[in-house]
C-alpha cells in the first residue's frame, strides 16, 4: 500500500471559504487581547479586538483520501475514489515564522494515521460504490454479504492507495502545506486510569489517552501577523 503525502493533487476539493469567515469571527470573539475586555465600553473594544486579531486567525484543514482498484468478480476492474475523510478547525498564528496553534482533534486522524484501518474503511466504501449498483435487486442481507465477500477477496487486498494532506488557509487567501511539530490528543470525557488495567485473562489493557487537545503546526513562510495572547498574571 503506497502513501503519498501533503502535496498530492486530490480531485476532491472541499469548499472552505465560508467556513473560514465563520471561524475568523468565532475565534475573534474568543481571543481577547491583552488582559481582557473591561465591562465599560466593551462593545467598542470587542470590535477593535476582532479587527486586530482577524489577520492572525487561520483555517486548518486535514484530509485523508484514497484511490482504490476494485474487482467485482465480473466486468472490468474499476478505479474508485470514495469520499475522503475531512476535518476543519480554526487556529491562530503565534509566531511570525509560521507557527500556528490549533486543536489536536483537527489533525489527529492525519497525524495518527492507522494505515491498515483506513485502507479497510476505504476498500469497503469503494466496493459498495463500484459493485453495489449491480446488486441493487438482491435482498439486503444477501447483498451485504456479497459486498463483504468482495471486499475480503484477496484480489482486492493491497489495492488501496492512501493520500493525506494538511493545509493552513490564511485570511489573505493563501494556502500552505503544514507540518505537525507538536501534538497532544483530544481530551477524553472521563479521566483515564492512572495505571494499566489487567484483563481477567491476564493481558494488559492500555488506558485510553487523554491529552490537552492541542497541536503546533508549521508552515513555510515568514512575517505573518500574530495574535497577542493575554497574560495569565494580569
Amino acid at each position: 500500500m503506497k502513501i503519498l503525502l501533503a502535496h498530492h493533487n486530490l480531485s476532491h476539493r472541499p469548499l472552505w471559504t465560508r467556513r473560514l469567515a465563520h471561524w475568523l469571527f468565532l475565534l475573534g470573539l474568543w481571543l481577547m487581547l491583552g488582559s481582557g475586555i473591561a465591562a465599560g465600553g466593551q462593545g467598542v473594544q470587542l470590535e477593535a479586538s476582532i479587527l486586530m486579531v482577524k489577520p492572525a486567525v487561520v483555517l486548518v484543514s486535514s484530509e485523508v483520501a484514497a484511490e482504490v482498484t476494485v474487482s467485482c468478480g465480473t466486468g472490468p476492474v474499476l478505479r474508485v475514489r470514495p469520499d475522503s475523510t475531512y476535518e476543519t478547525g480554526s487556529g491562530f498564528i503565534v509566531h511570525p515564522d509560521g507557527y500556528i496553534v490549533t486543536n489536536g482533534h483537527v489533525v489527529q486522524r492525519f497525524y495518527e494515521m492507522n494505515e491498515a484501518q483506513l485502507a479497510k474503511e476505504f476498500l469497503e466504501k469503494a466496493v459498495a460504490q463500484a459493485c453495489g449498483p449491480a446488486l441493487a435487486m438482491v435482498p439486503d442481507g444477501a447483498r451485504k454479504m456479497r459486498l463483504q465477500a468482495i471486499a475480503a477477496d484477496p484480489v482486492n487486498r493491497g489495492k488501496v492507495q492512501l493520500f493525506k494532506r494538511l493545509q493552513v488557509h490564511l485570511s489573505t487567501g493563501e494556502i500552505y502545506a503544514a507540518e505537525v511539530k507538536a501534538f497532544s490528543p483530544a481530551i477524553k470525557s472521563e479521566e483515564a486510569p492512572s495505571e494499566t488495567t489487567r484483563a481477567s485473562a491476564g493481558s494488559v489493557v492500555e488506558p485510553e489517552r487523554s491529552g490537552k487537545d492541542v497541536a503546533i503546526l508549521k508552515i513555510d513562510t515568514r512575517d505573518l501577523p500574530t495574535v497577542r495572547l493575554a497574560s495569565s498574571s494580569a
